[in-house]
């Protein structure tokens, strides 16, 4: 249940290759993700699974090498060309030709914020490095 059109961009969570979180937990998204944005207007978390099992993606050993969508939303009314996710992975962010930034929460995808006020799309973005 990927995106029905191209995606634009993607990004990982910090967590990746720090915290080996595997089996149910992540799973149900408490290890590392990656989140993807598209020309459907669509905002996508695919949970990775621990180390060990993205150790054997593409050897006989692998369980399963897809990945599914674990929760996704409609972001935005015209195509997403950025997503960054923070320093703590707790926001994601997303920019649009829509003109418009949205702040997400990265576990569910709700809506926390939209900043308004750009008068073209948006084709960056980017949190602070310090966490505080």
């Amino acid at each position: 249940t990927g995106h029905t059109e191209a995606v634009g961009a993607a990004a990982f969570s910090r967590k990746v290759g720090r915290f080996d979180v595997a089996g149910k937990a992540a799973k149900n998204g408490g290890g590392s993700f990656v989140v993807t944005a598209s020309k459907d207007k669509t905002l996508k978390r695919w949970n990775l699974p621990g180390a060990a099992a993205l150790d054997n993606i593409g050897t006989s050993d692998a369980e399963s090498d897809e990945l599914h969508v674990f929760v996704s939303a409609r972001a935005h009314d015209k195509d997403i060309n950025i997503v960054t996710v923070a320093p703590n992975d707790s926001l994601i962010a997303t920019g649009s030709q829509d003109k418009t930034v949205k702040l997400w929460n990265s576990t569910n995808l709700s809506l926390m914020g939209t900043l308004k006020g750009h008068k073209r799309g948006i084709w960056d973005c980017q949190f602070s490095l310090h966490d505080r």
